[in-house]
């Protein structure tokens, strides 16, 4: 078994963000097809809800886990 009771101690850097592709879409539109490969679009700092579309989401490992 792995031991991470220090993980509080570890430091992310900068290099450890990812991006994470978000669609968003309206309900209740059909699924559309995957494409979440193309998103380029960064997430917009509005504080709204973006368009509909693939946006990235920078984010890091240490939020997802």
């Amino acid at each position: 078994m792995t031991d991470f009771s220090s993980a509080d101690d570890v430091v992310v850097h900068g290099s450890d963000a990812v991006d994470v592709p978000v669609l968003v879409r309206g309900a209740p539109d059909r699924r559309p097809t995957p494409h979440w490969k193309t998103a380029s679009t960064p997430w917009p700092n509005t504080g709204t809800v973006p368009p509909h579309g693939w946006y990235l989401v920078t984010t890091t490992w240490r939020e997802i886990l």
